[in-house]
């Protein structure tokens, strides 16, 4: 009994009919054309799968490399925050002291003891004052919004790592799946 291993159709005969063969003789050669372009098709889908894997940790590389800088910006929009924090506790002081002086300057302008333009500069010092606390304090508002991005823009940077990393987990279950064809 004759058994074939795989399908397909004859090209050549080697045997006649009736003749004695024994295991191992060479029976029929079969048509190569089809298992040919099937190798061929394996073959351009393993390498495909590999290009989409490479692609894939190439993928995974640009997240982590945004997700570097977008750790960087968080660092970076912390710093500005306590910097932020900390020129509006100096301007709250210049503030608190130009008010002082003003009081002061005022009750000695009062006695006639202060000239009033000098008061008048005291006032204008004191206003000035209290103005770059109210920026300084502003500041501290528009860093707190920038390092909320900052943080948002490090989570986004975080879920593209991820999900690179999904796909390059895909693309090498494609490869495996290539190579098994």
């Amino acid at each position: 009994t004759i058994a074939p291993k795989v399908q397909g159709y004859v090209e050549k005969v080697h045997v006649t009919d009736n003749q004695e063969v024994k295991a191992g003789d060479l029976l029929v050669t079969l048509e190569v054309a089809d298992y040919a372009t099937r190798v061929s098709e394996a073959a351009a889908a393993l390498q495909q799968a590999v290009a989409a894997e490479a692609q894939a940790k190439a993928g995974v590389a640009a997240a982590e490399a945004n997700l570097q800088t977008a750790a960087a910006q968080v660092s970076a929009q912390r710093d500005r925050l306590a910097q932020s924090k900390a020129s509006a506790v100096a301007a709250a002081a210049d503030a608190k002291l130009a008010a002082s002086d003003l009081e002061r300057y005022t009750e000695l302008a009062d006695r006639g003891h202060y000239p009033k333009a000098s008061l008048d500069a005291a006032s204008t010092k004191e206003q000035a004052a209290r103005a770059n606390a109210a920026q300084a304090n502003a500041a501290i508002t528009t860093a707190q919004s920038e390092l909320g991005v900052a943080q948002s823009s490090y989570a986004r940077a975080q879920e593209d790592v991820e999900s690179a990393k999904a796909a390059v987990t895909g693309a090498q279950a494609q490869v495996e799946a290539a190579k098994a064809r």
